[in-house]
This record gives structure tokens, sequence and C-alpha cells, in this order.
């Protein structure tokens, strides 16, 4: 995002930045980019260094990605396929109810978005998920062209950890072929979201869903992008056995892939904010006690002010 664009987008001018600058921070009076960030912060409250930095970071094709791997990608934005709005408490995030916070007591709660997206560039689409600190920055992404800085779960989505605009506008990596992958990973997302709704429905009746929608392309393939097999009738998931074996270890000794994700998660991260952190969990379909995957990751939650993180 340029110097113009970051004034009209938090309502500032150069002027009352230059004004500030002289008294503050004189030697960096050359530099604007960098005051304004530091009067946005300091004046405002308002941290944007991440999107700054993201600017300057070396990025990665989607087709490049790794599980657990902290990354870059430059992506167009395509259609939101998912928003969860909840009221949080202003001060740890945490779900108000009857504008009771468990922990704070009585709040003016906040508005709280998890936000998910498909995205996609010259080598393919993935889905990103927007947690609450950084959907709160950026209200709407769709048709923009961003850097987002994130990490691949082993869902196969890519959960950000921050955003930064590079252009309002769609460019060339939107060619009439990536539209089109794009439009096939929402269905197939849609797709994921019937069989969860209704996990005992028909061949013939998802067929039918199908013809409904006017959906051209072929069910058994998209069943299979989905990570679904078909048995006569029977939608079965493919990796359903794997799935069945993560409920029966729900009340167990936690397994060494999860005790690795966490820690890799928070090696990257250093610290999570305590809701961003159960979201995860939810997520990434881990099923254990918070408590227990704490302690076996030898992580721990911490007090910053009046927040909660989760960090090692």
């Amino acid at each position: 995002m340029s110097v113009d664009l970051i004034y009209k987008k938090y309502g500032i001018t150069k002027e009352e930045v230059m004004e500030w600058a002289k008294k503050t921070f004189p030697k960096l009076i050359l530099n604007e980019t960098i005051l304004t960030q530091l009067y946005l912060k300091h004046v405002k409250g308002i941290d944007i260094s991440p999107s700054l930095t993201l600017l300057k970071a070396k990025t990665k094709k989607i087709i490049e990605l790794e599980e657990n791997v902290r990354s870059v990608i430059e992506v167009v934005v395509g259609p939101k396929i998912r928003e969860v709005t909840y009221n949080a408490c202003p001060i740890c995030n945490k779900k108000v109810t009857d504008g009771e916070c468990p922990e704070h007591g009585a709040v003016e709660p906040k508005i709280a978005i998890w936000q998910e997206y498909i995205v996609g560039d010259d080598t393919g689409e993935i889905v990103v998920t927007i947690p609450p600190s950084v959907s709160e920055q950026y209200n709407d992404l769709e048709c923009k062209v961003v850097r987002i800085d994130g990490i691949l779960q082993e869902n196969g989505k890519f959960m950000a950890r921050s955003v930064a605009i590079i252009s309002e506008e769609v460019l060339s990596m939107t060619e009439e072929h990536v539209k089109e992958r794009m439009e096939k990973k929402r269905i197939v997302e849609q797709l994921k979201n019937v069989l969860k709704q209704f996990p005992n429905i028909s061949y013939s009746s998802l067929l039918q869903w199908k013809i409904e929608r006017g959906i051209e392309y072929d069910l058994d393939e998209l069943l299979k992008e989905a990570g679904y097999r078909v048995e006569g009738e029977k939608i079965v998931p493919i990796e359903g056995e794997e799935e069945k074996e993560e409920e029966k270890g729900e009340e167990g000794e936690i397994p060494q892939d999860v005790i690795d994700r966490v820690r890799t998660l928070l090696s990257l991260f250093r610290k999570c904010a305590l809701e961003d952190f159960k979201e995860w969990m939810r997520q990434s379909q881990i099923r254990y006690p918070l408590e227990k995957v704490l302690k076996a990751s030898g992580a721990k939650i911490v007090r910053e002010g009046e927040k909660e993180y989760v960090t090692i």
C-alpha cells in the first residue's frame, strides 16, 4: 500500500504527520513511509508495520507451499466462502454473552470476525482463513491483489498472519482459466459444507443438488477434490479411518504429530492470542482438551496487559 493510500485509508494528512515528526523523530524527516507508520502506531494506536514489511518479502507460488512452513503468497482474492461473527470481549477476545465476559465481567462487546476466501495465482487456488486480528483491518478483500503471510495447515487451508493489499484492482493473474479454477474451488467448498450438514446424503440426492444449481462439473471429480469417494449410493470420506482414529484418541495421550504442529505454529508466530489459538485448533480438527495439548507441547498461557496469549 502506497503512502497516499495509507493517508486515505486512515484519514490522516501528510501535513499532520510531518508536523508531529519534526518534534518527535526529526532525524527521520526524509523517510515519509517510516514516519507515517510510526505516526499511526504512536498517535493513532494502529500498527501497520506487518503490511509494510510484507511488500518487501520474498513470495512463493501456491504450488510451492509446504505444510507447517511459514510463507508469503501474492494472490488474487476470489469469493468469500465463509464468515463467522461473534460478540467478543475487547480485552481478551473471548465470547461475550448477555454483555458478560467470562473473565472480565460486564463489557461493551466488539464484533469479532473469522473469514475464509478462495485465492489464486497462476499455479493454483487455496482457501485462506483470516482470523479476527487481521479481518478487523480489512472488511472486504474480494477482487483485490494481496500479499498474505501465513502457514499452510494440514487441513489444506492457509492461515493468515498478516495481509497487505498490493492493488485495489485485479491484475493480469485473473485470466479466464484462473477465474474458472477459483469458481470450481468455490463449488468444492460448497459441496464440503453440504456433506458436513447432511453426512448421510445419497449420491442421487447430491446429483440432483448439482443439477438444480446448474453446476457443469463432473460430480465424481468434485467429490474427489472434496476428499470423498463413491460407494454405490453412499458418499464416503477418503480419510474416514484416520478421522475415526483421531476421535478415539480424544481423551487419550496427545499424538506426537499434534505436538509437532503446535510447536511449529508457536515457533513461527512466537505467541498467539488465546482465542485465535483455540480457533486454529478447531480449524485443524484437533479435538483434544486445550490444557492437555498445551502441557504435552510445553506451551503455556501468559497474560500481557489485559490479553491472554499462548506461547512456548
